[in-house]
């Protein structure tokens, strides 16, 4: 199963690259050093969202992998599985605690890692799944 993320994140991605213009048109009339620093934030915030927003999360038989453009896959075992909970005030991501695994392919069971899945559409139904596949 594939999952894409959530519609919000390439309208912000949009809405953000709207204000780089608006504020490089405002720059192009007359320059202010505070339209050049909300010039580079909306830039780096929209390119931010495009990177999310382009992002994929996908469940197969063994595990979930986040799929980021330009960047490698990172993949957890459903056995690496410690909790799997919903947060966040604006998006609802999901965060996914598990046990690295060691060189020989075990649990490192002393320490524990995170990974946050952006919000996607099916949010429910991904983390109904993780729900059910975390080890008892």
């Amino acid at each position: 199963m594939e999952f894409q993320t959530h519609l919000r994140y390439k309208f912000l991605a949009v809405l953000s690259l709207v204000m780089v213009l608006l504020f490089t048109w405002t720059l192009y009339q007359s320059f202010a050093g505070g339209s050049l620093f909300f010039l580079l934030a909306c830039l780096g915030t929209g390119l931010w969202y495009l990177w999310v927003g382009f992002s994929r999360v996908r469940l197969s038989a063994t595990g979930v992998e986040l799929n980021l453009p330009l960047g490698a896959p990172r993949e957890v075992a459903f056995r690496q599985l410690v909790s799997v909970s919903e947060s966040g005030r604006i998006g609802r991501s999901i965060t996914l605690i598990y046990h690295p695994l060691l060189d020989d392919g075990f649990l490192d069971l002393e320490q524990v890692q995170s990974l946050a899945l952006p919000e996607v559409l099916k949010q429910q139904t991904l983390l109904e799944n993780l729900e059910e596949r975390i080890p008892q």
